[in-house]
Order: structure tokens, then sequence, then C-alpha cells
């Protein structure tokens, strides 16, 4: 499997700097990391691509193996601290898939690094294509809500997501959990896609 190193500092995009062009504006999460390459892995392809199934006993088979990189991710960073949550899904999604792929992979990382698990935020309806969204849209884009008040905000929260693209569902779902009063989010996904990775 192809681990992914380098790049931002934040976010982990290739980047000649220490920070990709996005990151030098501010990102609502204070780092995002993944376990594995998306688009060097065969494997990773394989493990995400499970979820299209719709079966929940399907995606299990792939689940512990995803969920001991994304704590080992955890352990490496240092981010025993903290507790976990994870991206809302589309309700009709939802619906067709019966299961959110992101909460199950909270849960069993939850369960390897000894961490609460919470929900926190909802998807009232469809999100809009990525194609069709604008650079750093909020709210019309991604109709993300939070759903609950975080009382204690010195823990820091870890968003669990199973693959990072464009990151703009992360980048709402973070700004709700700092809106709801989390001080420290970092997004922690399973694989990454990363834009320009051949020349780097």
């Amino acid at each position: 499997m192809a681990l992914l190193i380098g790049g931002c500092a934040v976010c982990q995009d290739n980047t000649p700097g220490e920070l990709c062009g996005r990151c030098s504006k501010g990102r609502a999460f204070n780092a995002l990391r993944s376990a594995a390459l998306y688009n060097r892995s065969k494997e990773a392809q394989e493990r995400v691509g499970s979820k299209y199934s719709n079966d929940l006993d399907s995606y299990m088979a792939v689940v512990p193996s995803m969920a001991r990189d994304m704590a080992a991710v955890i352990e490496r960073e240092g981010w025993g601290a903290g507790w976990l949550t994870f991206v809302p899904m589309e309700p009709g999604k939802r619906s067709r898939r019966t299961f959110n792929q992101a909460e199950v992979l909270a849960d069993a990382v939850g369960k390897l690094t000894g961490q609460p698990t919470a929900e926190t935020l909802a998807l009232d309806a469809e999100r809009i294509p990525q194609r069709d969204r604008r650079e750093g849209a909020r709210g019309d884009a991604i109709p993300i809500r939070r759903i609950v008040k975080i009382t204690d905000g010195s823990y820091p929260v870890i968003l669990i997501d199973d693959v990072a693209t464009t990151g703009a569902t992360l980048e709402e779902s973070a700004f709700q959990l700092q809106a709801a009063g989390a001080q420290t989010v970092y997004a922690l996904t399973y694989a990454r896609v990363r834009r320009n990775d051949g020349k780097r």
C-alpha cells in the first residue's frame, strides 16, 4: 500500500512549499492526515470502493484493516487525547446504502484506540456535486448542521471519513464543529486523492 507522507504541512496535498495555496489562506481543520495514497494504491481503491456494494457485511470485511491503518496515524500524530466523530451522509444516499461508511470506520477506529465516538453532525439535503461547487463554498453547497453543542472544547476532535478528494466536506464539517465549540479539529481519512501526485 502507498503510504501518504510529505506534502503540505496541514493537508498533505502535493506542494513545493510548506503550505499549499488553500491552506495558506486558513482551514477550518488544524490538520488533515490519511493512511494511504489513493492515487497509487489499487488496494486502497478496492477497499474504499467496497462501500458501493451497498452491503454492510461486504464492507465490514475490509473495515478492520482500514481501521488499523487509521489508528496507526492517530498514534503517529499524537492525537490520542482526542475523541472521534464522523462526516454525515446525505439522507437519500444513506437510505440506499443502509450505512454510513464514515460512522462504521469511526466506531472501528475508536475500539482500537480506546477513544469515544459521538455523532455530532447531520446533512439535511442532497449536496451540490463537487464540480458545481464554488471555491470555499459553505452552507448552500454542503448543508451540514451541528446537532450537539460541545461543552468542553479543550479535547481535540478527530473527524473521520473514508476518503478525501477535494476536502470540501471535511472543511465544512470542521467549520461546524468549531462553531459547536471545538477548539481543535483534526481530519482523518483512510485514503487521500492527492492532486498533481505525479509531479512530486
